[in-house]
């Protein structure tokens, strides 16, 4: 539990705070102990309306290049002059 609700910052606004969390998994686990969070809150704060949500956000998967075309392409999109040495020189990839 703790590293799920050490994964990120929580954001509040008015009574309720939003976990976000990276994966469902993670969020599964955290609903499975969000009554026991909720109750603690609530009593030890004396503030009945609290709410605790969480929200899966999705990380953008790294694409690997591994093709030599591929690993120009990456490059002319870096350094675009790199095209204008390969058109200059007449080189191949």
């Amino acid at each position: 539990m703790a590293s799920i609700v050490n994964a990120n910052q929580p954001t509040l606004t008015q009574s309720t705070i939003t976990y976000a969390l990276p994966n469902k998994l993670m969020e599964e686990q955290f609903g499975g102990v969000r009554p026991k969070l909720m109750n603690y809150l609530r009593s030890n704060l004396n503030n009945y309306s609290i709410q605790v949500k969480t929200v899966v956000v999705q990380t953008e998967r790294k694409k690997y290049v591994y093709t030599p075309q591929e690993k120009f392409q990456k490059l002319v999109e870096a350094n675009p002059t790199v095209m204008l040495l390969k058109n200059t020189f007449g080189l191949d990839i």
